[in-house]
Order: C-alpha cells, then structure tokens, then sequence
C-alpha cells in the first residue's frame, strides 16, 4: 500500500513540473483593470445634466472591445463610456458602472448627490410687508447666502397668515412647523424642498409659540393654553391643561393664564412640565397623583421673561422679575421641583426686551441687551459679568434671537437693524471658542420673529 502512495505522489509531482506553454488557441485572456478610480461621490444640479467619462481601462495581454454599463438607482442608464444622466429629482443615488469584455468584466461604485435646494442650514421666520416671511441660508456652500421668501416660491397660492408666531424644526422626521395668525394657520412643510404637506387642525384658537416635546411632539402655547400634538397622527392633547383649569379633574386655576414660555423633559416615564400662570403668579408643574400643583413660591415672581432647559435632562433656567422689580435668575431641576439657585442680576443688563439662549454642553447663560450679549455661568453662584462678550451688529440694532449649531462650534445671532430700512433683520455668525465675526449678512429677512438650525440627523 505505502509503495503505491509513493508512485501516485510521484506522478503528481511530474505533472506539476510540466510548464504550460499554451496560449488557449493562440487568443490569450485579457484581464481588465482600472487605470484611475472613480471618486466615491459625485454631486449633480437638478434639472441639470450630469456628465462622467469612464476611467481609462488596462488590458492585461492585447486591447479588445470594451463595452459598458451605467446603473443609477439599480436602473441601466446609459452602455456609452461617458454617463449623461438628466438629474430630475434630489436625493442621493447608489451608482454602478460595468466595463467588460469578452473575457470578463470589472465593476465600480459610487453615489451621485442631487442636493435638495434647502438642506442643512438656518431659517429665519420674519415680518414683512404685514405678511410672514421665510428666508433660509445653505451652511454648506461657501458662497452661500440668504433667499429669501422661500416658502411663498415653493408654495404658490398656500398663503400663511399674516402675524408670524414660532418656527420649528423636527430632525427626526425632517418637517418644519411655521405658526402663524391672523387668520391661525399652522403649516408643516417638507424640510429639504420647503413644499408644503398640509395645514394642522389645530384646535386651540390661538397658538403663539411652538416648543419641542421630545422627538415625537410639539408643544403649543397661545391665548394662555398649553396642548401637545403628537407628530405622528396630528392628534392633539391638553391633559396638563386640563389639570390646571378644570375642576373637574382636580384643576384649581380655573382663571390661569399661561406665559408663552415652559420648561419640559420627556422621557420613556412621561412628560414633565413647567410653566408660569400670569394671572395667579404661580409656577405650576405636575404633583403626586397626577395633580397640577404650584411650586416656587418663594421666587415671588411677577413675570417670567424666559425659560430654558439647560444642559442636564429636567433641567432648566428661569428669568424672571419678582414682586421687588427685580431681574432675578433661577436654576432648577423642573423634574423634581427642586430650586438649585436664584441670584438677582444686579448689573442692569437683563430687561424686558433681552433675548436668553442655553448651552447644551457647558453650564452657561446667554443674555442679550440692545446689540450686546453676556454669557454667564449659572453655576458660579450669581457671577454676573460686567461687560458684554460679544457687539452684534451696528450702534441701534436689536438682537432678536440667538443659536447655536448642534456642535456649538459657531454662535449665531439674529437681529433687526436701526433705521427704516425694508428689510431689517441681520444674521451674525461668531465663532464660539474664539469669539471672533465669521460672515454677517445685513438684510436678509423683515422684522424678525424667530430663527432655528436645519441639521438632519
């Protein structure tokens, strides 16, 4: 046995010494291979033709007819070596091109971008002309700048009302919500194409501030209400209003009045709320047994000019003014009711018409006064600065709004300019670790409301 084993081994090692001098019949096989790669992304113009010539092809033993394929989006599009591709919708397609020959073929793939006209970037809700305005600016493009009216391009004849209210962005299902009055209309508008969806039904009569309620709902307060709307099936809720203003359910400020203004934390257990009642100068918020309680009471407030969820979740800042007139500002944890601190500004650069901003990232406060704005650190026991961080703007202007990118790399400051101009409002972009003016762009929208960041998640 083991002697036939050692013939069979010798005879495999015969064969596999034998040099192979064929050439299949004299036509020998040519291998392809790219000469130069394709990019992994390419970026097309809607409405506009998208051109690409093949890379230059190697064969490896002698050049033979090549032949080729496009596919955008699983489709064959062209066999030409040059892609010519009429971009006619946004979006971004997974791309294959094929060249091959009688003897085999080779494959690349890449993404053709057809960006959408209003993708990442920031949009200012206006007054203008007694009408409401939108104007959106692209991040992305260097050479960028604001378009304004971009709602009345994209939805001709859809008409908002006439007073602009609150504006709101949803990263999550890429809608934004723009509230308007006289007459109430609250429209949800695709985010990329600024093309309206619908108009909510809202039935609150009025609605003058737009709040996110966690990722799936919207707040709305107006007219001294509170009522959510869950963003999936436009059904609304008013539970936390009804805790408050009906007997019948335990509420004990029939005749409550609330500020446009409230601090509320979602998560898996519930929603949790904070809010002002102007008539009864109580800050209310959500007891044991589901009961709509008071809480606070010795902040003695009068008026609430501001509330902001801060950077840990229950969180938030209260700016207010207390039965003395004085501006005072509270920290608490809204979620369990609990007063961390309250220091009085003593500096005078809190007033009535300031414009208040929270860091998600770092314990700190904007404030604005006239042009100039105060960061202040709410955890360094009533440390007020005396000087402004930032002038916005020139002598006269009014700051009225402020953001800050999801990253918190670039401050942007929204204001209206002094004098009589068409269009006042302005937007300055600052960068946050360095403080220094990185563009500005003076008349871009008319009197202005509000101003949000478009970042899809």
């Amino acid at each position: 046995m083991k002697k036939l084993i050692y013939i069979l081994l010798g005879l495999f090692t015969l064969v596999s010494c034998i040099d192979d001098q064929s050439d299949l019949g004299g036509d020998a096989i040519s291998l392809l291979s790219f000469v130069n790669p394709l990019d992994s992304v390419y970026v097309g113009e809607k409405m506009h033709v998208f051109t690409l010539n093949a890379p230059d092809i190697e064969q490896e033993n002698r050049d033979k007819p090549l032949f080729y394929e496009w596919q955008i989006d699983h489709e064959v599009k062209s066999t030409s070596n040059v892609l010519t591709y009429e971009c006619t919708t946004c979006g971004t397609f997974l791309c294959r091109l094929k060249v091959y020959n009688e003897d085999g073929a080779i494959f690349k793939t890449f993404n053709l971008k057809v960006p959408y006209p209003y993708e990442d970037g920031i949009v200012v809700l206006s007054s203008h002309d007694g009408k409401s305005m939108v104007s959106f600016k692209n991040i992305e493009g260097e050479d960028s700048v604001f378009e304004k009216g971009v709602y009345q391009f994209n939805n001709p004849g859809v008409t908002l009302g006439n007073v602009p209210r609150s504006i709101l962005y949803n990263a999550k299902i890429n809608y934004i919500y723009i509230a308007t009055e006289e007459p109430l209309k609250i429209a949800k508008v695709e985010a990329n194409s600024m093309e309206i969806l619908n108009m909510i039904n809202c039935p609150e009569p009025r609605v003058e501030r737009l709040l996110p309620n966690g990722e799936g709902s919207i707040t709305f307060l107006g007219g001294g209400r509170i009522a959510d709307m869950n963003c999936q099936g436009e059904d609304f809720l008013n539970n936390f209003q009804q805790g408050i203003t009906n007997e019948m359910m335990g509420g004990m400020f029939p005749d409550a009045y609330l500020a446009n203004q409230a601090i509320i934390s979602s998560s898996y257990s519930g929603t949790s709320y904070l809010v002002f009642d102007t008539r009864n100068k109580v800050f209310l918020a959500p007891g044991d047994w589901g009961m709509v309680m008071p809480v606070y009471d010795d902040l003695e407030a009068v008026s609430v000019l501001g509330m902001l969820s801060s950077k840990n979740d229950g969180e938030g800042i209260i700016i207010m003014k207390d039965v003395a007139n004085q501006m005072k500002v509270a920290y608490v944890n809204a979620k369990n009711n609990v007063l961390k601190s309250v220091w009085p500004e003593t500096k005078g650069n809190i007033v009535e018409n300031s414009v208040f901003l929270t860091s998600q990232k770092e314990s700190i406060l904007y404030y604005s006064k006239g042009n100039e704005i105060f960061r202040y650190n709410f955890e360094s026991d009533g440390n007020f600065p005396g000087s402004s961080d930032y002038t916005v703007g020139e002598e006269g202007d009014i700051v009225k709004g402020m953001m800050l990118d999801p990253q918190e790399k670039n401050l942007y400051v929204a204001l209206d300019a002094a004098g009589n101009q068409e269009y006042k409002g302005c937007v300055y972009c600052y960068d946050v670790a360095t403080k220094s003016l990185k563009w500005k762009e003076r008349g871009v929208a008319g009197e202005i409301v509000q101003m949000i960041y478009k970042e899809q998640k």
